[in-house]
């Protein structure tokens, strides 16, 4: 069976997706990319952190493929609109990264969903690369989330307290 052949994947809901602009609670403006579901329903929110790429394009299609499962996903940029076309240019990114600014945008995109997104009082942090270190940061801190998810992230992203 070739690739052409297979059949196109499920959707379950249509959704609507772009980007919006976050303000965080320090006064930190920026963008993220946010995808839910059209129907009129509560849906559990995701936050979605991107790898050392930058938030681009397969990011952007793994929040569709979310909120077509039906969740409601916000994928906060790390890099303010950079992204990386080499593993050299990746790097580069990731090193001029400030990581409390970057969790911290991680937690204003959680509070955006808290407050302004029809959601179902549910939330999980999903990270793919550099944002699976986050998601495991999440999980290791206690932040107040149902799920947190990482994908090829490294946990030894900066000191983790407990408690």
């Amino acid at each position: 069976m070739t690739a052409s052949s297979l059949p196109p994947p499920y959707v379950q809901y249509h959704i609507r997706s772009g980007f919006l602009r976050v303000t965080g609670t320090s006064g930190d403006d920026f963008n993220a990319f946010s995808a839910q579901p059209v129907l009129v329903r509560r849906f559990a929110g995701v936050v979605l952190m991107h790898d050392w790429w930058g938030l681009e394009a397969s990011t952007r299609l793994l929040a569709d493929q979310l909120a077509e499962a039906g969740f409601v996903v916000i994928a906060p940029d790390l890099f303010d609109g950079k992204t990386a076309n080499t593993p050299a240019e990746a790097q580069a990114l990731m090193q001029h990264m400030d990581e409390r600014h970057a969790y911290a945008r991680l937690t204003d995109a959680l509070d955006v969903l808290r407050k302004t997104h029809n959601t179902a009082r549910r939330y999980a942090v999903v990270g793919v690369g550099l944002g699976g270190g986050f998601a495991f940061k999440v999980a290791a801190q206690g932040l107040n989330v149902h799920a947190a998810l990482g994908r090829w992230g490294r946990a030894g992203l900066g000191r983790v307290r407990r408690g």
